[in-house]
């Protein structure tokens, strides 16, 4: 396929209600829809999901559109491509910057499959056409938490993430498995503790959670290592694995039983099929995290979950959950606790041009 056309749009959403975390409040949530055309006019579209600034990943939104535009776009545009995978392979020598090179990639996969004429998650080696899902709810007062749990058991979330503070870790967590002891919960802090905190995660064990997620820094592999063998709770990791080598010693040092895998964190398909892979010989469960996107980054986040080694409901939720406008016309529905997958080929989801451009701060567009 030849990349006859690349146009970029930074848009911003306001989300329905602040998202807090262990580290940063999200009230708008701004990010990049990358669309590819090929020499037949056919489009694919991908996101960049950074962040405006570096709480997640050392990458911001705004490097991420200077990146794009100064040095990957002009060598993308007229070029050929066999197959996605050599997209990759073109830009490896970038360090980090996973995020903008995963909103491109992306979008090549989709061009692809489009190419092909089958729907992507079918391209990609997809054995599911429903994917079971989860939620996550972030930190706020504890009689919200309680309605939004309410909430999302009455909709058949099949998964609670609760983004959660470590100084209220314990108390809240009593109360709430108090009033829903069969609640599918897990806890997410964000990297926020440290060493210190070993005793207060230890006392977690009691409230039956299905895992840690990312208790420690991303670069305390070694804690991490003598935290699992303390715990009866599976960690898993997220910050810390922004590709394969990162899983490899994961495995290694036997620093967490699940990872979580994240298209943008990881620089795309290629890196999370490596991934993937690795994982199956490894037998370690996995599971596909959200980062607030629009409909088309949810689009390949629900490709990515169909294949066989995604065992743990992905963080996908419905497309009204966030926001009040999304830039999709088709919508994403939870149907007891699953969201099935479009027939259509790529992605099958349809930009709203209307709404993107309601959305939209600045574009940007290169051809040949």
């Amino acid at each position: 396929m030849k990349i006859c056309q690349i146009k970029l749009y930074r848009i911003e959403n306001e989300l329905k209600q602040s998202f807090f975390n262990a580290i940063a409040e999200i009230i708008k949530r701004e990010t990049i829809i990358v669309e590819v055309m090929d020499e037949n006019g056919v489009s694919g579209y991908g996101e960049v999901v950074a962040f405006q600034t570096p709480w997640y990943t050392p990458e911001t939104i705004v490097g991420a559109w200077w990146l794009l535009k100064a040095e990957i776009l002009p060598q993308v545009v007229g070029r050929c491509y066999t197959h996605p995978n050599a997209f990759y392979e073109q830009f490896c020598y970038i360090k980090g910057n996973q995020m903008a090179l995963a909103g491109l990639e992306t979008a090549l996969w989709d061009l692809a499959a489009k190419r092909d004429q089958v729907p992507l998650y079918q391209y990609l080696g997809g054995i599911k056409n429903r994917v079971p899902v989860g939620i996550a709810i972030g930190r706020m007062s504890l009689e919200k938490r309680c309605k939004k749990i309410a909430q999302a058991l009455e909709d058949g979330y099949q998964r609670i993430k609760l983004k959660i503070d470590k100084h209220d870790a314990l108390e809240e967590l009593r109360i709430l498995r108090k009033k829903f002891p069969d609640a599918p919960f897990m806890v997410d802090f964000n990297g926020s503790c440290t060493v210190a905190d070993f005793s207060m995660l230890k006392q977690l064990d009691a409230f039956h959670l299905q895992m840690f997620e990312q208790p420690l820094h991303e670069n305390d592999r070694i804690l991490y290592s003598q935290l699992q063998h303390i715990l009866q709770t599976p960690l898993c990791l997220d910050e810390s694995i922004t590709g394969l080598s990162d899983f490899i010693l994961m495995c290694h040092l036997q620093a967490a039983q699940i990872a979580v895998v994240k298209l943008g964190r990881v620089g795309g398909y290629t890196q999370a099929l490596q991934i993937h892979n690795y994982a199956a010989q490894m037998q370690i469960p996995l599971w596909v995290g959200g980062m607030l996107e629009s409909g088309i980054g949810r689009a390949h986040n629900l490709a990515l979950a169909t294949l066989s080694g995604f065992v743990i409901p992905a963080d996908i939720s419905s497309s009204d959950h966030y926001y009040e406008k999304d830039i999709t016309i088709e919508k994403m529905e939870v149907q007891d606790g699953y969201i099935c997958l479009p027939n259509q080929a790529g992605i099958g989801f349809t930009i709203d041009s209307v709404a993107l451009e309601a959305l939209m701060k600045e574009s940007y567009e290169i051809s040949i």
